[in-house]
């Protein structure tokens, strides 16, 4: 009767195993739950591993043509607004002849016409490389040999609308400033005709030596200020053109697509403004120290010094004709120079982008576990069922 009762007797709770405790699932049920775990793991690998798709993308570097830079003291033009060029690289001007050409067509991501401009857009990106004057026209497919080819043919027709746009722009600005030149030439040619007849009126009019002396020692000053003169005004009227040339863009509301947008122009319309007014009080200040310095010599007696104040007119009037030619002639130049060149053309790349190895990682991790969890679930639930049969016992 007493060894009746004492097997009889509630197993104590520190002695009754915790279901919560995974070391204890996993001893009862290491033996079938590892070896399924591992069968699990390797069909999910394997299934993982043969519906990956690799992706390849193709990289075209290209780099600011610091040469190209006109107007240096209005902006850092060497900088690339890589906003002004994404609009360009996604605009149909660009992407429509990469549509209709045929060998472009064979990429797989553009083989199905229905989706080729959706896809085109999709897995085109632009960025910096590096430095601000650098950037990267990349392209994403299926095929490192396809992204390749997409990637610089995109670039070809990238360049050759970014071209032509600049090449009209320029025109734009020469036209802007032939009547300047025009300008200039009929001063020249004016300030010769007087300078000709002062020449005529004080023919065999000697001056004396010491004013003579005089005059060539103070006149130094004046001979360091008139090139000033000239580069100045050069400026200014290189400065007024752009002006000229940004309101008939706006007043023409452009289309191209590489055009700056609206604030923009107007930030950069105030940019120069507010460099043009500073040339031009500095070009006051220059003219009025010349004929300061001009008539304080006249004052002193020189019979010659109106012959000498015609031909520093002339010489103004003539280097800065001489300065604006240049400027135009540099810009029909620059024409035939590409503002971004290419420094590496896009190959095809040797890696994908996207790797296996991390999806196949989690989900044959998911799956090894996955029968270590149902022992534990079912191990919990028998210790449970023991527990509530056991307190009926007792009860």
């Amino acid at each position: 009767m007493l060894e009746a009762s004492t097997s009889a007797a509630p197993i104590p709770a520190w002695v009754r195993p915790n279901p919560w405790n995974p070391l204890v699932s996993f001893g009862r049920y290491w033996q079938w739950s590892v070896p399924t775990g591992i069968v699990l793991a390797s069909m999910v690998a394997i299934a993982t591993l043969q519906s990956f798709v690799p992706r390849y993308r193709a990289s075209h570097l290209l780099e600011r043509n610091v040469e190209y830079i006109l107007f240096p003291q209005v902006q850092n033009l060497a900088a690339i607004d890589l906003i002004k060029e994404r609009t360009l690289l996604f605009s149909a001007e660009v992407l429509d002849p990469i549509l209709a050409d045929p060998k472009v067509q064979t990429a797989p991501s553009l083989s199905d016409p229905s989706c080729a401009e959706v896809n085109l857009r999709k897995n085109l990106s632009i960025e910096f490389a590096g430095t601000n004057t650098r950037m990267m026209v990349c392209y994403q497919d299926l095929d490192p040999d396809a992204a390749a080819l997409v990637c610089n043919a995109v670039v070809d027709s990238y360049l050759r609308q970014r071209d032509a746009n600049e090449k009209n722009r320029m025109d734009t600005l020469t036209r802007w400033l032939e009547p300047e030149v025009q300008h200039w030439e009929s001063e020249v040619e004016q300030r010769r005709d007087e300078l000709e007849k002062l020449s005529k009126m004080l023919q065999g009019v000697q001056a004396n030596r010491e004013a003579e002396m005089y005059w060539n020692s103070q006149y130094a000053l004046i001979s360091q200020l008139l090139p000033r003169t000239s580069e100045t005004t050069v400026q200014i009227a290189l400065l007024n053109a752009r002006l000229h040339q940004n309101e008939h863009l706006i007043k023409m509301k452009s289309t191209e697509v590489d055009s700056l947008a609206d604030p923009m122009r107007g930030r950069l319309a105030k940019e120069i403004e507010r460099e043009r007014d500073l040339l031009v009080v500095e070009l006051q200040d220059l003219n009025k120290k010349i004929a300061d310095e001009q008539s304080r010599l006249e004052r002193q007696g020189h019979p010659r010094q109106y012959l000498h104040t015609a031909a520093d007119k002339l010489q103004t009037a003539t280097g800065v004709l001489k300065k604006l030619r240049s400027k135009v002639a540099w810009i029909r130049i620059v024409n035939f120079r590409p503002s971004l060149v290419t420094m590496a053309a896009a190959t095809p790349p040797r890696q994908p982008i996207n790797s296996p190895l991390t999806r196949i990682a989690t989900s044959s991790g998911v799956a090894f576990l996955s029968p270590l969890m149902l022992g534990f679930l079912l191990g919990f639930k028998r210790d449970t069922e023991n527990s509530h049969n056991e307190a009926g016992r007792q009860n």
